[in-house]
């Protein structure tokens, strides 16, 4: 095995970037799904814009959900009446 490609490997070091921003002593969904959508070339946020997801509005809600992230241990995000995905923080 050759390890994570070079997408990938992009898209984990934007996700430490964005850790580090955000003072988080760990990589966490939301970081990893900011550094996605940072990254015009991702093909996870052309998915989720194929799929008609609004993309701003799911970078928006991460970065909500990054600052408020010690205040919750489960987080919904959803649009409209689907749950896109739960969130669940370990304190």
């Amino acid at each position: 095995p050759q390890g994570f490609s070079v997408q990938a490997k992009k898209i984990l070091q934007g996700a430490k970037r964005e850790a580090d921003h955000h003072r988080s002593r760990e990589i966490t969904l939301p970081h990893i799904l900011l550094s996605m959508l940072r990254n015009e070339n991702a093909a996870a946020a052309e998915i989720l814009a194929l799929n008609d997801v609004d993309t701003t509005e799911l970078f928006s809600r991460m970065i909500d959900c990054l600052k408020w992230e010690n205040n919750f241990n489960n987080l919904r995000i959803s649009f409209g009446e689907e749950v896109l995905f739960s969130i669940v923080f370990q304190t």
